[in-house]
């Protein structure tokens, strides 16, 4: 947070260095960057100190130890700075991997729908004492209302553009190609970006994933690293429609290769685009 506020206040000094849409767009990007760590908080303490100015280190320790808002203000906050990304950020679709009007308006909807349960939500956990009195935990039911009307209108907003969830006659090639395909502007609005150890990402960001190898069940040219350790069980795959493997008798079913199991219309798309 002090990074991003430290950006928010020094940044106006180059604004020379940009055109002024760019220039909005970098300041609603730090906006968004700081709401996604205000909503990672206040998810989990509900009202935090809003620290929104670079703090000075030396200063008197009774201004640096800012008191903690309501949780009401808390959550206007990263209000605040959504609405600023959302009518500042960057307009273009194929920027998934940082943020920009869409991704602040999808974090909207997600954040102000939060905000918005425990508003309504709250005088049913039973949770009583000073911080509630403050109101440093929990909001007015009546707070729910306003909060729900953002999410709304943050899912209006992506609607209009264009985006919706992707699909197609091929349920099982529709679902993976949600995690395969660029479908900028369609499904994808913030995403995270993976590779390996020998490929080159955008800014380095070192982040890898061994899913295939060491998770999917075992199998000819599947998983074949580290056994069977922390494959998906049968607990799990069982819940998805599959082949029987017992019969009416209660005998085991006896298959001749890997595929007569999961290669059949007998399982769940999902549950064969997940696992095989």
């Amino acid at each position: 947070v002090r990074e991003i506020n430290v950006m928010i206040d020094k940044l106006p000094a180059y604004e020379d260095a940009w055109t002024a849409d760019r220039f909005d767009e970098l300041m609603a990007e730090a906006r968004f960057i700081r709401a996604y760590f205000y909503f990672a908080m206040a998810k989990r303490y509900g009202g935090v100190p809003i620290v929104d100015k670079v703090q000075d280190p030396t200063a008197p320790m009774e201004e640096l130890q800012v008191t903690r808002a309501t949780e009401y203000d808390t959550w206007k906050f990263i209000y605040e700075d959504l609405k600023f990304a959302m009518d500042n950020g960057a307009s273009d679709k194929s920027e998934v991997y940082r943020g920009n009007r869409y991704s602040a308006a999808a974090l909207m909807a997600k954040a102000m729908l939060w905000a918005g349960c425990v508003a309504k939500y709250n005088q049913y956990t039973g949770i009583t004492g000073p911080a509630t009195d403050a109101g440093l935990m929990g909001m007015d039911p009546a707070d729910a209302k306003e909060f729900f009307q953002y999410a709304y209108d943050a899912c209006k907003f992506l609607h209009d553009a264009g985006f919706k969830l992707h699909t197609g006659a091929d349920k099982e090639k529709a679902y993976t190609e949600i995690f395969i395909e660029d479908l900028a502007g369609e499904e994808d609005i913030f995403v995270k970006t993976f590779g390996t150890p020998n490929t080159v990402v955008p800014w380095n960001s070192s982040l890898y994933s061994s899913y295939d190898d060491m998770v999917l069940p075992k199998g000819t040219g599947m998983a074949q690293s580290v056994g069977a350790a922390i494959h998906a069980t049968w607990d799990l795959v069982s819940l998805y429609e599959t082949p029987a493997v017992v019969d009416a008798d209660g005998y085991p079913v006896r298959f001749d290769s890997y595929d007569d199991f999961w290669n059949t219309d007998e399982m769940e798309p999902r549950c064969r685009a997940n696992f095989f």
